[in-house]
């Protein structure tokens, strides 16, 4: 139940139910703000929202929670998942323009439990050599406020955990939970032609 009017969208008043939609333009990034993810820039400058996010389930925490030392999420995935953390990208130097900094004290464990940046030229400025990026637009006014960056790890089936965001101040990272890819027709083509050379031997 809302126990914040206008959180986490607007209108939402006290004691009514919401249900967390799929993944995409609009879509309410906390419990406890009224902040979205969003494509476009106070309407005028559209930021696409990459494709792999999109219509995927996703995970809608506090953004208290960004401060929080002690804090962990165990996440139950019930197949194989691909899973995007998209962290605010002033983690560690408080620059919205730069890719975030991860040291001993900000969100170590996104480099040590192997997660990596994604690369697709995705971004506000097209670079594929910057991560990925996604808008969010803080008190949902119509304009992007602050840039996330894009990270992937998949997992099997089963249990796994997040960590602590070590953010205080700035935003709490989200978490997008999508099916792991499967192989593209041209690579099942390829392993099959192997295969086929490898019986004529």
């Amino acid at each position: 139940p809302v126990s914040v009017a206008n959180e986490p969208i607007p209108g939402a008043a006290i004691d009514d139910s919401y249900t967390v939609t799929l993944f995409g333009d609009l879509a309410p990034a906390f419990v406890d703000r009224n902040h979205r993810y969003t494509n476009t820039d106070a309407g005028s400058q559209l930021f696409p929202i990459p494709s792999y996010l999109l219509r995927n389930d996703y995970i809608m925490s506090g953004n208290d929670n960004r401060d929080n030392a002690g804090y962990m999420l165990d996440v139950t995935v019930a197949s194989d998942a691909r899973v995007y953390l998209l962290i605010d990208q002033r983690l560690g130097d408080s620059d919205n323009l730069t890719p975030p900094t991860f040291d001993a004290t900000h969100m170590q464990w996104v480099m040590d439990e192997g997660w990596s940046a994604v690369y697709t030229g995705a971004n506000r400025t097209g670079n594929i050599a910057l991560p990925d990026e996604v808008g969010l637009d803080e008190g949902a006014d119509g304009g992007i406020n602050q840039w996330y960056a894009i990270y992937s790890k998949d997992f099997a089936a089963g249990t796994f955990q997040l960590k602590q965001a070590d953010n205080a101040g700035q935003n709490m990272y989200g978490v997008v939970v999508s099916a792991v890819p499967e192989p593209s027709s041209l690579t099942l083509f390829a392993l099959g032609a192997l295969g086929l050379r490898r019986r004529k031997r």
